[in-house]
């Protein structure tokens, strides 16, 4: 299963964005398993091959990531990546729609890194 371009930019975000070099490494080879739409956002189980454990403080998560805006929106919609174990789990999108909606979108200057 492939990312969506809003998760595969989000991700690459949080990969520019981070300190952590364990979760650069977990983000550089991370695949989709399996997506959800709720209507109000999405949660996408993540996979990743060849990591090692993040250190105590990024145990479980979430690890905030950008907001986000689309024409396609009623308003912005954020983004979390949850850990468990140290592990890379699962990608949060929540807004007022769907992701697999979304056309094109921005990322919006949240002073976050």
């Amino acid at each position: 299963m492939d990312l969506t371009a809003v998760e595969a930019a989000v991700l690459d975000w949080i990969a520019k964005n981070t300190k952590s070099k364990e979760l650069m490494e977990q983000l550089a080879s991370v695949k989709a398993v399996d997506r959800e739409y709720t209507g109000a956002g999405s949660y996408t189980t993540l996979q990743t091959s060849g990591f090692r454990s993040f250190e105590q403080a990024l145990q479980h998560g979430p690890v905030d990531g950008p907001w986000f805006q689309s024409p396609g929106m009623e308003g912005p919609a954020c983004s979390l990546l949850w850990l468990e174990g140290g592990v890379v789990k699962c990608l949060e999108l929540a807004g007022f729609r769907d992701p697999q909606e979304v056309e094109g979108f921005w990322f919006l200057d949240t002073n976050q890194a």
